[in-house]
């Protein structure tokens, strides 16, 4: 998976792009593992930090999310916990809940 991260208005150190993508990765990996690439892009507006995270599935789905907080860090997390709970309800709803095993249910 490819994952690109960018800050806009002020300089994200390696520390916080390290996170970020470790975070990412965690965080779409329960969900999925066939996600082709994602982004994070963290844009400073005066003092607060607005966060935007889009996952790409391989399925065709675009995961989208943003965060909003007063710390660069805090900001991710939140738009991660939002991309996150996406993912979660898509794979709810795509997930077979049927039996695999049709010769134990039928009555004979």
């Amino acid at each position: 998976m490819r994952i690109q991260v960018s800050a806009i208005h002020f300089s994200a150190g390696d520390g916080f792009r390290t996170h970020a993508e470790t975070r990412l990765r965690e965080g779409i990996g329960k969900y999925t593992d066939r996600a082709t690439d994602a982004s994070v892009t963290v844009l400073k507006e005066g003092h607060e930090f607005q966060t935007d995270c889009s996952a790409h599935l391989a399925s065709g789905m675009v995961a989208k999310a943003q965060g909003r907080a007063s710390d660069a860090y805090a900001s991710f997390e939140q738009a991660l916990e939002r991309l996150e709970k996406q993912l979660r309800r898509h794979k709810r709803r795509v997930t077979d809940h049927r039996p695999r095993n049709s010769e134990s249910h039928r009555s004979a």
